[in-house]
């Protein structure tokens, strides 16, 4: 990272309360010398960022740093705690905690994406529980769970990783331009002059309430001076001509081409589902809108994975020759040498071959002392002495050749994870962008359920609205009620069940003819049918008739049906199809028929076939209940329609 890029980082990371905080992570990476490096440009930008009036930024408290570079090099696991020295700058307490913070701008985003037709990542009542610790939860968040990538114009993302409802509404805004980009439609950039004038009050604005007012002045009198290299503004700028410039389906010259270029690439990650773009995105539904999204976000996935590619044989060419030196374990990997434990393994064999060859250094010095200077050496024998001598040169230049060796390994080492920083961001650009299209693949069935539930419901909405005012027409002249009354009676048998039964149906007069006609032939065919059923006994005959008798109320159909039931199971008492009369009881229609047939003076009543059939013709809107009687001397069939 340059001091310009270093500079920035530092600004975007200002807090309320006038201190500078930086999430920087893995300082173990670094060695002593590097560490020492790091505070000392710290600091010279530090001077730099006091002496430029438009800098965006708070002091660097020099001396947390201090501590915190001290404790990671003596080994520690976390930032020294002592009392806070005389020369802190003290600092009056934020008005705004960092959770109420987090929660502020994840649901301002989370709001923006709701009303820009987006698909937020999780529901918002799951964010307090969120921002209170939002690590419990990565599973969750993991789809937009990444490093920022400040340093890269095409994202511009210098967002926390913890940060994804901020970051999903940054890619949402950058696939609205997408659309557009590839439709030819132009657009207002969100970076204009408007923009910035607009920028340069909030900073002057911000900038008063904290007391800056002299560098707020400054900004006043030169506000192009936000616009320099190394400015945030800057940053922003570019990011945009990238995007107007490469974020694109390349090779499109028409809207057919985009659409046909989108079908592809989707089609080669396996997703075939039919769609049909619009040319104004603003007239697609969600759920294609969200097909447009899933191949923008392929889009950046094949991005990633050729940059990869092309990376990758870097990276190999390098480890081949960090092999080579004989400096790489069996048991490390390019993978392992990257994590904190190995670079605080490494640093940690550094510094205790440094103290075993600092003692033999003393170790060597005492003897020699012994041996050459000492008054008393001629009490040691001449052997004895060189022995001495011998073995702690021997020890000294062994421990020296230790420290050598180890400080040699880890600077290839070290060289080695510089070197290929870029594939490794690469390759976790790909795994990160993996996790987020399944979720996004996941989410495509319940954006059609929401989006057929939709309008199921407005076509509901205009159903019962017809119906309604069909059903609420008044006529307030009484001629016109008589008129209106004596229409109703001409089809009166064509109406459905009464009130208490359901609500009225109103039937044309050709589905009445249709259904008269209909009824015939299946009394026709149950009469036919009768003939061949087994005749009951007198007992049920008698059961029959007394339940014929009763009310035909819904709640006496079930407790016939009932009887009925429990009867067929007595012994000695088979009766055929004892269940289709519940199931009539039960849908609220009152299937008893009639059957009476007299032969030799012994009458016989049974239930027709097929009783089903009445409660599809319940369905239909009619009432099915009619009352068929049969003679066998003199055939009398009676129909009758309520």
């Amino acid at each position: 990272m340059s001091d310009e890029q270093l500079c920035e980082y530092m600004k975007k990371h200002r807090q309320r309360d006038g201190s500078i905080e930086l999430p920087v992570d893995d300082w173990t990476v670094l060695s002593k010398e590097e560490r020492d490096r790091l505070a000392e440009r710290l600091r010279l930008i530090q001077r730099e960022i006091a002496d430029n009036p438009a800098a965006n930024s708070r002091p660097l408290d020099l001396d947390k740093l201090d501590a915190l570079l001290r404790d990671v090099a003596s080994g520690q696991d976390s930032p020294s705690h002592d009392r806070p020295r005389s020369s802190e700058r003290v600092t009056e307490p934020p008005s705004e905690s960092p959770q109420e913070m987090y929660k502020r701008k994840e649901m301002e985003a989370y709001n923006n994406l709701v009303n820009d037709g987006g698909h937020p990542l999780y529901q918002i009542n799951l964010l307090e529980s969120v921002s209170k610790d939002p690590n419990v939860y990565f599973v969750i968040l993991k789809p937009f769970w990444r490093p920022p990538r400040s340093d890269k114009p095409s994202e511009a993302d210098y967002l926390r990783p913890e940060d994804v409802l901020q970051r999903q509404w940054h890619r949402w805004q950058n696939f609205r331009k997408w659309q557009l980009n590839n439709r030819g439609i132009n657009y207002k950039d969100d970076y204009d002059d408007e923009a910035f004038s607009a920028y340069v009050e909030d900073l002057k604005r911000e900038y008063r309430e904290i007391g800056w007012d002299e560098q707020a002045a400054r900004i006043e009198a030169d506000p192009n001076s936000l616009k320099q290299p190394g400015e945030w503004w800057h940053a922003m700028q570019t990011h945009c001509n990238w995007r107007r410039r490469y974020q694109r389906e390349l090779e499109c010259h028409s809207f057919s081409d985009y659409q046909g270029a989108v079908r592809a690439r989707l089609a080669r990650h396996g997703f075939t589902r039919s769609f049909y773009l619009a040319e104004d995105p603003k007239q697609q539904d969600k759920l294609t809108t969200w097909i447009e999204y899933l191949g923008f976000e392929y889009w950046w996935l094949d991005r990633y994975t050729a940059l990869k590619e092309r990376l990758k044989l870097k990276h190999d060419n390098a480890w081949i020759e960090l092999k080579k030196q004989g400096v790489v374990k069996d048991n490390e990997t390019p993978d392992f040498i990257r994590r904190g434990a190995s670079a605080l393994q490494r640093q940690v064999d550094e510094d205790r071959a440094k103290k075993a060859a600092k003692d033999a250094e003393l170790e060597a010095a005492n003897v020699y002392h012994q041996t050459q200077q000492d008054p008393n050496r001629l009490n040691i024998s001449m052997k004895r002495r060189v022995q001495m001598l011998a073995k702690a040169r021997t020890r000294l230049s062994n421990a020296r050749e230790t420290v050598d060796s180890i400080v040699r390994r880890n600077d290839l080492l070290l060289e080695f994870v510089r070197g290929t920083f870029d594939y490794d961001n690469a390759n976790q650009d790909v795994v990160n962008q993996v996790n987020l299209l399944e979720w996004a693949v996941e989410e495509t069935p319940s954006i059609k359920d929401e989006q057929k539930a939709g309008t199921l419901g407005g076509e509901a909405m205009r159903k019962r609205k017809v119906s309604t005012e069909d059903g609420c027409i008044v006529e307030t002249s009484s001629k016109k009620q008589k008129s209106h009354a004596s229409k109703q009676s001409l089809h009166g048998a064509g109406c459905a069940f009464d009130r208490s039964r359901g609500g009225i149906c109103n039937l044309r007069e050709q589905a009445i003819k249709e259904e008269k006609s209909r009824i015939q032939r299946w009394l026709f065919n149950a009469a036919k049918a009768q003939e061949t059923r087994v005749k009951c006994p007198r007992s049920r005959l008698a059961n029959q008739q007394q339940s014929s008798t009763s009310t035909e109320s819904p709640s006496n159909w079930r407790k016939s049906a009932t009887r009925s039931a429990s009867n067929s199971k007595r012994p000695g008492r088979k009766f055929q199809q004892p269940v289709t009369w519940a199931q009539g009881a039960i849908s609220g229609i009152n299937p008893r028929i009639t059957s009476q047939r007299s032969t030799q003076g012994l009458t016989s009543r049974t239930r027709l076939q097929q009783p089903v059939t009445w409660a599809q013709d319940a369905d239909s809107g009619i009432n099915p209940r009619f009352t068929s009687q049969r003679s066998t001397q003199g055939l009398k069939s009676r129909t009758r329609l309520s």
